[in-house]
């Protein structure tokens, strides 16, 4: 992650989605988890979840993914501000090989 992203981490955290039922509203949970944690570790993070970069926070800088279909008004309005939107991947040599972009 040191190359592509600029951090070092330190804690890696998982969280599961059961793919079979109300996915948005299980993500829509994991974003008010995640700004839970980000509001009481200080530091950078990444939310990333199979070869997508949802949001990093970088040097106190949080940055969100700009995909839309990740980031509705609805979970944009839960998050601490302020935060910017760019286009964020992993480098190809991170993906898995069966990824694609």
């Amino acid at each position: 992650m040191v190359t592509d992203l600029g951090i070092t981490p330190t804690v890696a955290i998982g969280f599961g989605i059961y793919k079979h039922d109300r996915i948005p509203e299980q993500q829509d949970e994991l974003v008010r988890l995640v700004t839970g944690l980000l509001d009481r570790v200080t530091g950078d993070a990444v939310l990333s979840g199979m070869e997508t970069i949802w949001l990093i926070r970088r040097d106190g800088e949080l940055i969100l993914n700009d995909r839309d279909d990740i980031w509705p008004e609805n979970r944009l309005a839960t998050l601490p501000r302020p935060y910017r939107r760019k286009a964020l991947a992993f480098s190809e040599v991170m993906l898995p090989d069966s990824a694609v972009d």
